[in-house]
């Protein structure tokens, strides 16, 4: 934590996967793609960026608890997460996760079409090369 701070007085919140929170996971899921810890845990908003400065020292799902997981845990619907870390990084996880794209986007590594044309398009170039 010490090192992911840099000096830094940490923020402490709690990241519920619920509700709002949890849509892009949601659509993540439908589409058969798994949302790790890592893919929540960077600036969204830059191609190129470092982790962001927090660490998350619980993952609550249900009655069961995993402490300090692993970036490579996956994340479901109702998961609670415990972070420490700047407020910055908070910002951009809540942000991350209120836009499905964004979760798509960083679990696939491919920002998926925007607009209903874009969307309808790519649906049919898949029908068309499944179909051939």
């Amino acid at each position: 934590l010490k090192s992911t701070l840099k000096g830094y007085a940490p923020s402490v919140w709690t990241q519920q996967l619920t509700g709002r929170w949890s849509p892009g996971l949601l659509t993540a899921k439908v589409s058969g793609l798994k949302v790790r810890l890592e893919h929540i845990s960077f600036n969204s908003r830059y191609a190129e960026t470092p982790p962001l400065h927090c660490v998350c020292l619980l993952l609550q799902r249900g009655a069961g608890r995993i402490f300090m997981p692993d970036a490579t845990q996956e994340l479901h619907p109702g998961d609670e997460l415990l972070f420490a870390g700047r407020e910055s990084a908070r910002i951009e996880i809540a942000w991350t996760l209120t836009e499905p794209d964004m979760v798509i986007a960083n679990a696939s590594g491919k920002m998926p079409p925007r607009g209903a044309l874009f969307r309808w398009l790519q649906q049919r170039k898949s029908r068309s090369l499944n179909s051939g």
